[in-house]
């Protein structure tokens, strides 16, 4: 390499002595070649990147109000897979096995799961049924998941025991300490169905019944209840009806008390369920600007990390200052904001913003404070 790169200059050298080339004219040739090719490698390791598994991030987060039973509860979290065009089945069995071979606690899916029609990328996302943990999947939805069949995609992942929190939290229990778990849909959902709104001061509220055993069907039953049982859907029909009317009924009830007291409802909401901390799963981390967030901890996704490393400002200026990892948004709240698992199809690129599984930790005590992010004036203003 070193005699072709000798000779190549001893050319040059040459072409520019006889005036064939001129000396000025080389320059802005190689400026414009330099400028082309560092363009050009950058694009193939974007592209990369991106089709490479993502890694494991690992994140603690500190409660004081945490107990004992909680020191340590792994939640792992996948945002934004965007499974579709580019990723396929292979990228998803990959995630898979590195989420269960951490024996997460819980996992939850922070929205922009799908960017497919569902007949055709339904067979994409069986590996999702391997996932594992103690305390089963909670998802939320992300704008995404609503542009393509999103009411099939939904009941085909509760079929395999994924919970979608729709304005809803559930109640997890480890001996005396308990954790609330809120879930919101995004807002793009309210374009598609008034149900699919956010709401998250009746989401405080919603607590529903939650037994990950209870829940959880084997992938084979599930295979064969889609096509042979169709008592199975009957029953889901009545029930879905019978939630609604009940929905309906509680969010009457719980706007009339935020009317008339909105800040003692929401201590209400907070304290009725006993919990020692609670966790919202929002898509966007625009959410911080809700004036009901009382939640001590988010997990959001949406930004894909800024995706390239010098878009990060202007995703910033978009997002309420806030891109990638965990911030502070005062003394009580933080927010954890997942790069994302995946990419979106139509701009499937990264460059130094990996993508990332995320592994949250709870801790028990005060963070350091090299651990966290101080939030913006603006974020912090707008909490």
């Amino acid at each position: 390499m070193a005699m072709i790169k000798d000779v190549l200059l001893l050319i040059l050298w040459c072409l520019i002595k006889v005036k064939l080339l001129n000396a000025f004219t080389f320059k802005q040739s190689l400026i414009n070649i330099s400028i082309s090719l560092s363009a050009l490698v950058l694009s193939v390791l974007g592209t990369f990147s991106q089709v490479q598994p993502p890694k494991v991030n690992y994140q603690e987060v500190y409660f004081d109000t945490l107990t004992n039973d909680f020191d340590g509860y792994k939640i792992a979290q996948i945002s934004d897979l965007h499974m579709g065009p580019v990723l396929r089945r292979y990228y998803l069995n990959e995630i898979v096995a590195q989420i269960n071979s951490n024996k997460p606690d819980l996992i939850v899916l922070t929205g922009d799961t799908i960017d497919a029609p569902f007949d055709i990328r339904r067979d994409d996302f069986d590996p999702m049924a391997m996932l594992n943990s103690k305390d089963g999947v909670l998802a939320v939805t992300g704008e995404h998941d609503y542009y393509n069949d999103y009411k099939q995609w939904h009941q085909f992942f509760s079929q395999m025991g994924i919970r979608y929190l729709c304005n809803e939290s559930v109640i997890i229990k480890r001996g005396i300490g308990t954790i609330k778990i809120t879930g919101i849909p995004d807002s793009y959902g309210a374009t598609v169905s008034l149900d699919e709104a956010p709401n998250l001061l009746f989401a405080n509220f919603n607590i529903i019944d939650y037994d990950y055993k209870k829940e959880h069907v084997s992938f084979g039953q599930t295979q064969s209840n889609r096509f042979m049982n169709k008592g199975l859907f009957d029953y889901d029909v009545m029930m879905l009806n019978f939630k609604k009317v009940q929905r309906a009924i509680t969010e009457a009830w719980s706007m009339t008390i935020y009317e008339n007291n909105r800040r003692n409802t929401m201590k209400f909401a907070h304290e009725s369920s006993f919990a020692d901390i609670q966790i919202l799963l929002a898509h966007n981390p625009n959410i911080t600007k809700n004036h009901d967030l009382n939640a001590e901890l988010v997990l959001s996704g949406h930004t894909h990390g800024g995706v390239m490393f010098f878009l990060k400002p202007i995703v910033a200026y978009f997002n309420n200052g806030l891109v990638s990892g965990l911030y502070s948004l005062d003394n009580l709240r933080q927010i954890f904001i997942s790069n994302g698992a995946g990419i979106w199809s139509a701009f499937s690129c990264r460059i130094f913003v990996p993508a990332q599984i995320d592994i949250i930790v709870l801790k028990k005590g005060k963070a350091p404070t090299k651990n966290i992010i101080q939030a913006s004036t603006s974020s912090q203003q707008n909490a």
